[in-house]
């Protein structure tokens, strides 16, 4: 369960929204900041929110909610997203009871006031792929009728014979930023002309603004993330590229 001072943040600054019929084409990722966001033009842009972050203990979990507010206008389409991040040390047990308490976290997220949508923003290693498979099965079979799933991946997982194929998700969303000392190498391909083999990750494309942006399908989604308080320069900037 949150903490009371957790859900009155939620209640007092994430309002709630009207019916939108469709995700938006441009969504900002809106992290763990004091952001204010009631300036955006909602009949194109969306607000996805850093909703709590889940730790992987060594056989439990550990919520950490989001505790700054967020101002959004009541018509904003909202997509929550979870976090899941691993422990500093030692391994998790990856056993069932922690996966069905972390997609318990996720569902919880996507029953927020005024959420359309969530995602689940989990880089996970070889090892733990399987887990997160779980996880992501038990949250598309919990999720309200009508919930857009968007997951984020590693551009690497996006080549031919990916193993997002066929995971139950709307969207895998590559992250092109930072993406460490393979991201010349990636950025030479897309400038190429090589888009994303898997058809998931097709469908949508992550960046930074303090990074470039790559050419994209024409009917993506394009997700911004800003380094620095979302302010009107931001905006209009993640708007122009």
């Amino acid at each position: 369960m949150l903490p009371k001072f957790t859900i009155a943040v939620l209640f007092c600054f994430l309002h709630v929204q009207t019916a939108y019929a469709a995700e938006p084409k441009l969504m900002l990722w809106a992290w763990e900041r004091n952001e204010d966001l009631r300036f955006i033009d909602t009949s194109g842009v969306g607000v996805a929110f850093l909703a709590k972050r889940i730790f992987l203990d060594s056989e439990k979990t550990a919520e950490v909610p989001r505790f700054q507010p967020l101002y959004v206008s009541s018509a904003t389409y909202l997509m929550a997203v979870v976090r899941v991040e691993q422990p500093q040390r030692g391994k998790p047990s990856l056993s069932e009871g922690q996966a069905e308490s972390v997609a318990a976290g996720v569902l919880r997220a996507a029953r927020l006031p005024g959420v359309k949508a969530v995602q689940i923003d989990y880089d996970a290693p070889l090892s733990q792929r399987d887990f997160y498979r779980g996880i992501i099965h038990r949250v598309k079979k919990g999720l309200p009728q009508g919930t857009f799933f968007s997951i984020t991946a590693l551009v690497s997982w996006c080549g031919r014979g990916s193993w997002l194929h066929g995971l139950p998700v709307d969207e895998a969303v590559p992250m092109f930023f930072r993406m460490g000392k393979a991201a010349d190498a990636i950025r030479r391909d897309v400038l190429r002309g090589r888009r994303q083999e898997e058809a998931l990750c097709a469908k949508s494309a992550g960046f930074s603004l303090d990074e470039p942006f790559l050419p994209v399908g024409r009917d993506a989604t394009l997700y911004v993330f800003s380094p620095k308080r979302w302010t009107r320069a931001e905006y209009a900037a993640a708007k122009e590229r």
